[in-house]
């Protein structure tokens, strides 16, 4: 209900913005990704769920956590994805850094059960989304989600080679 909520207000905002001013240079979707490994991704899951809401396009989320170790599985995504660059149009990337440690201009404080949580840097956040998402934490985790941010594919925490992504990707 909250997503649904978010990604209500979420495109709404991106509509009222791009209607108040008609010659107003607003950003497109695909000026909103990053580079990693060589191919173009959303690094906020917002942006991805505009994306995906625009296109009709899963998202493709990788977490990962590079500081605890560059993740073969997530190197046998980025081949893949590079190598098979038909599946980079079959879905709207998103990639988020566990690890990242740039500060929140404002910190995010959440109350849950009586305790409270101050998330103060984007990967507190991309930890966040995870826990609310999946119910729980992983260094790595790969999953396919809905435009509104509900699971379509099982999360898997492990790829043992490059088939074992094209099979995920492809069924």
């Amino acid at each position: 209900m909250a997503r649904t909520l978010l990604s209500f207000l979420l495109v709404g905002a991106l509509l009222w913005g791009s209607c108040q001013h008609p010659t107003a240079n607003t950003p497109n979707l695909q000026d909103l990704r990053i580079e990693v490994r060589g191919v173009s991704v959303y690094s906020q899951p917002e942006r991805a769920q505009s994306a995906s809401s625009v296109s009709g396009k899963p998202i493709f989320v990788i977490f990962d956590s590079p500081v605890v170790g560059s993740s073969k599985c997530t190197q046998y995504v980025f081949e893949v994805l590079k190598t098979h660059s038909e599946l980079q149009n079959e879905f709207e990337l998103l990639y988020l850094n566990l690890d990242n440690r740039t500060r929140l201009d404002t910190p995010r404080i959440i109350t849950e059960n009586g305790s409270t949580k101050k998330l103060r840097t984007v990967g507190d956040e991309h930890l966040m989304f995870m826990f609310e998402t999946f119910h729980g934490f992983s260094n790595y985790l790969y999953a396919v989600l809905d435009e509104d941010l509900e699971i379509i594919k099982e999360p898997i925490d492990i790829f043992r080679n490059q088939e074992e992504v094209l099979d995920y990707l492809q069924d």
